[in-house]
């Protein structure tokens, strides 16, 4: 669903120590974020531009990646 103001990041267990990014659709990097051992976070996207996202969690074992949809 489109996102507003802030993207709510949910994780099954905690965490491993990580980053959380977001990339435009160019591929630039225009979020970061560091976690440790959370089970959710929010990311706040209110100054992004209205369009199309990726959201990418990585740590030392894993990446995932989804888009979303950023909206005024």
């Amino acid at each position: 669903s489109p996102v507003k103001t802030s993207l709510n990041v949910l994780f099954n267990t905690g965490t491993a120590k990580g980053v959380i990014a977001v990339y435009n659709m160019q591929g630039n990097k225009v979020i970061t974020k560091s976690i440790d051992g959370i089970t959710q976070t929010t990311v706040d996207v209110s100054r992004l531009a209205p369009g199309t996202y990726t959201i990418e969690y990585r740590n030392d074992k894993e990446v995932v990646r989804e888009r979303f949809v950023k909206v005024d």
